[in-house]
């Protein structure tokens, strides 16, 4: 890693900065994948107001510096290591380099309670903490953030923010924010995002004084009423600026991503965008949650709106013009359940629309996967979360692994990408609820795999949270990395984001059955895209090819149609001759008493046996 200089730390900055009367920045260490939706709208916004405004990607500008796969591996290493903040603890705060203890990063245990006694839940992310690069590189961070300060101040803009809305973010807006503030005490410092919803606003404050402004909750609103103010000489009194849920997004025009792709290719090369994501907002909140809210859900309640479909389409056409040959991730919580009547039919088959991504409840049959095929969603970021049926109910998911199994399968058949998490440690979980996933595994290795298999945390804002009492929780505390990253005067109980609690749970008295899981998705990883288990129609005949590791050898079987069709049909089991074969086939299993089927196939055949059901 070579030393970059004042000299050319300013090169690189300048030719991205325009000059005007505000800064955003996007600090370290957010994801250098991902455009800062956030930010983008502030501008936008702001500038159809007349306020010159910059973006500036310090992120993707410190990538640059240390290394895009140095820069990642900060960003994925373990939660409990809080790495990203120990990195500019120092600079924030003057704590030692990496922060307080930072030989707790390799212990699991003394970073989450504080204490050796303590059940491990991370399998998957087992990263080799290695305390002298990390030391290396928060020197390099230390005078990164020194370099760049005088540079920020002698470019005379008026407001300069940050956005911190990812754990590892704020500790480096305290430090850039507080060097500002003390080589240019007249410019006006501000700082919003996630980080600082509700209470955390009040954590944030605690940090340091040299942040004149905190906002807090939806600040689009918020934001042009400070600007018209400050033009005005007439500040707002108080510290932390509250917004209010907004009723209606239509009036928010499409954001300028060209900033984000400008500065991702300038500081990290033009082959780095094709790893770029450009993020969309089709709705806040979530209607779900307004029913009934996973209880491991961290985010904050809020009023679920959504833009209406004439907004929409007329943004996606734009975006198709402004980036042909882009997919668009939604940022929604959740899809709005209207549209898939009113919305999907109005981009289906265009081809003035992106290729979406999309997040949404799991509950979908092969009609509404055809119907968001035809949108161009060919992405899914579904709510499967586990496959179990009393572990979705402890979540309040509203759905059972008969669903979950068949969206899986119909997804596969009609090349759709699910990305989807598998958690465990549940709150009054049982063993028998992990025996059965262990049952249901090995059977499913040619679908699509959880990214993560990942323990539930306990969140701010979650059920499990706020609601400790009814799910029995005692003794929560925050995790105790959080007292090594932040100073002793910071607010620690309205900084923290993840908790450590006690609680009865099957999971955590039986790890062997965890590791072995893990052990299985990690294997199911490795196969799944080399496993088959596919029907063709071949000569009025239905042939199911089957190469799962299930079976010593290939094998294949041969149907006529109604035994194809009760095969491929999901129904109540009744215990039939081809149920009964074909469960011990393994091609297909019992579950919510149901029959389902694991074989895919062609959208055609899929339709054919379900149409004639």
């Amino acid at each position: 890693m070579q030393e970059l200089t004042h000299t050319l730390i300013k090169e690189k900055i300048l030719p991205v900065l325009n000059g005007g009367e505000i800064l955003l920045t996007i600090p370290p260490f957010g994801s250098i994948n991902d455009i800062a939706l956030g930010p983008h709208i502030l501008r936008t916004l702001a500038v159809e107001k007349g306020y010159k405004t910059d973006i500036l990607y310090l992120n993707l500008l410190l990538a640059s510096r240390i290394g895009v796969e140095l820069y990642e591996e900060i960003y994925n290493s373990p939660e409990f290591w809080m790495l990203g903040e120990r990195l500019f603890a120092r600079s924030a705060y003057g704590l030692p380099p990496l922060g307080k203890n930072p030989e707790c990063c390799a212990d699991e245990a003394m970073s989450i309670c504080g204490k050796k006694k303590h059940v491990k839940m991370f399998y998957e992310r087992n990263h080799q903490f290695d305390p002298n690069k990390y030391l290396q590189t928060e020197q390099i961070c230390k005078s990164f953030i020194d370099e760049v300060i005088p540079i920020i101040t002698s470019s005379d803009y008026r407001i300069v923010g940050c956005t911190t809305s990812t754990v590892g973010s704020t500790n480096c807006s305290i430090a850039l924010l507080s060097g500002i503030k003390k080589h240019s005490p007249g410019t006006v410092t501000i700082i919003g995002g996630s980080n600082c919803e509700g209470q955390k606003a009040e954590g944030i404050a605690s940090l340091s004084e040299a942040v004149d402004y905190i906002f807090s909750g939806e600040s689009e609103t918020t934001f042009l009423d400070f600007l018209k103010k400050y033009s005005a000489l007439e500040l707002p009194c108080q510290h932390i600026i509250r917004g209010e849920p907004l009723g209606d997004l239509d009036g928010f025009p499409i954001p300028d991503y060209k900033t984000y792709l400008n500065q991702a290719a300038y500081f990290l090369g033009e082959s780095y965008l094709k790893n770029v994501k450009t993020w969309y907002e089709s709705s806040r909140g979530c209607w779900w949650a307004q029913k009934s809210k996973c209880t491991f859900c961290g985010l904050p309640r809020r009023a679920f709106v959504h833009k209406s479909f004439n907004k929409v389409f007329s943004d996606l056409k734009r975006f198709k013009e402004l980036h042909p040959d882009r997919m668009l991730f939604m940022a929604d919580v959740i899809m709005p359940s209207s549209y898939q009547e009113k919305l999907l039919p109005l981009i289906s088959e265009k081809e003035e629309c992106p290729s979406l991504a999309y997040l949404l409840k799991a509950n979908l049959d092969l009609k509404d996967l055809v119907n968001l095929k035809k949108a161009k969603i060919n992405c899914l970021l579904p709510g499967i979360e586990s496959l179990s049926t009393n572990l979705l109910k402890l979540m309040n998911k509203g759905i059972r692994l008969k669903e979950n199994l068949l969206l899986l399968r119909n997804a596969l058949s009609l090349g759709i990408y699910c990305y989807w998490t598998m958690l465990w440690g549940f709150p009054h979980d049982e063993i028998s609820d992990y025996e059965e996933i262990l049952r249901i595994l090995p059977l499913i290795r040619h679908l699509q795999p959880p990214a993560e298999f990942l323990p539930v945390l306990i969140m701010r804002f979650s059920p499990y949270f706020n609601d400790r009492q009814y799910y029995r929780i005692d003794k929560i505390q925050p995790w105790r990395v959080f007292s090594m990253i932040y100073p002793d005067w910071a607010d620690i109980e309205k900084l923290a984001l993840y908790y450590a609690g006690e609680f009865p749970s099957g999971s955590y008295d039986n790890p062997k059955i965890i590791r072995e899981i893990a052990n299985e998705v990690s294997s199911w990883r490795n196969k799944w895209r080399d496993s088959r288990l596919f029907m063709n129609y071949f000569l009025d005949t239905y042939v199911i090819y089957d190469n799962r590791d299930l079976h010593k050898k290939e094998k294949s079987h041969v149907l006529n149609y109604p035994q194809a069709k009760e095969l491929m049909t999901c129904s109540l089991y009744r215990e039939s001759e081809i149920q009964k074969w074909a469960v011990e086939e393994k091609l297909g299993v019992v579950v919510d008493s149901h029959y389902v089927p694991l074989v895919t196939s062609s959208l055609g055949l899929l339709l054919e046996f379900e149409e004639k059901c």
